[in-house]
């Protein structure tokens, strides 16, 4: 049997407030190739706490100027 296929799930973030329910949901999920990515375009550094406080290698964090 082949591996899993990689699923990437992207979440586009910009107002910390509604990101937190994003992430949870994006975690959630049990496939076992999975990559979770965040482009932050937020102005601030809020989003950026939350993926680290989060501490899941699958999650890919990039942020946008």
């Amino acid at each position: 049997m082949s591996a899993a296929p990689l699923v990437s799930i992207l979440t586009p973030a910009y107002r910390p407030r509604f990101f937190g329910d994003a992430l949870a949901s994006a975690r959630a999920q049990r496939h076992p190739a999975l990559e979770i990515v965040v482009g932050d375009d937020s102005p601030g550094d809020d989003i950026a706490r939350q993926v680290e406080a989060a501490n899941d290698p699958r999650i890919r964090y990039e942020r946008h100027e």
